[in-house]
Formats: structure tokens, C-alpha cells, sequence
């Protein structure tokens, strides 16, 4: 469900997808606070502190359709993927951006 919203799917067409999956009851304002639920853990992801040097930071992005003002639009979601002192790879950052400048 968080794939389709994220993607630009109403709602309502949610609901029917819910629906032909055997889920009875879900409102679009059910599936609403679903993809609200992502959007804390995705805050928290943000302000986290690791401790840890962390010397090599690679990024990576791809383009995708994505819900932004309340329309689909094509968004680049780069997410910084940082390799510790200790070996351990550790997301260390997600962001949305439109397009490919020297500010995104």
C-alpha cells in the first residue's frame, strides 16, 4: 500500500486493490495514516546519531514517480549509504530531489 501511495495511486484505488486482496474494511483515511506511520520512521532514520567515523559515504539515486504536492511527479529519492570505522554500512541519510544540480 505505502508503494502505490508513494507511487501516486489514490487512495480509493487503494482501497479497491485492499479489497480484491480480502481486506474488507480500509478507508482511504485507514491507508492516509498508514503512509503517515513511514513518514516518522523515515524522521527518525534522519536524527539518528551512530558514534562511528564513518570515512566513505557513497549515494545512489534513481528516478521514480512519487506523490509530492499532492500530484505524481518524477523524483530522484537519493539515499547516502556510509561505511563505518568498524566496516558496518549504516544508512545514514534519505532525501528527495527533482532534478540532477549541484543544490539536489
Amino acid at each position: 500500500m505505502a508503494e502505490m501511495y508513494a507511487t501516486g495511486v489514490s487512495t480509493r484505488k487503494i482501497e479497491r486493490v485492499a479489497a480484491r486482496l480480502g481486506i474488507d474494511r480500509l478507508s482511504a483515511s485507514q491507508v492516509s495514516r498508514i503512509c503517515e506511520r513511514l513518514d516518522a520512521e523515515v524522521a527518525e532514520l534522519r536524527s539518528r546519531e551512530f558514534g562511528v567515523p564513518m570515512p566513505y559515504l557513497p549515494l545512489d539515486a534513481t528516478y521514480v514517480k512519487c506523490r509530492r504536492d499532492n500530484r505524481a511527479r518524477s523524483t530522484a529519492p537519493v539515499a547516502a549509504i556510509a561505511v563505518g570505522a568498524d566496516g558496518v554500512r549504516r544508512v545514514v541519510g534519505l532525501s528527495a530531489i527533482d532534478t540532477e544540480t549541484y543544490a539536489g
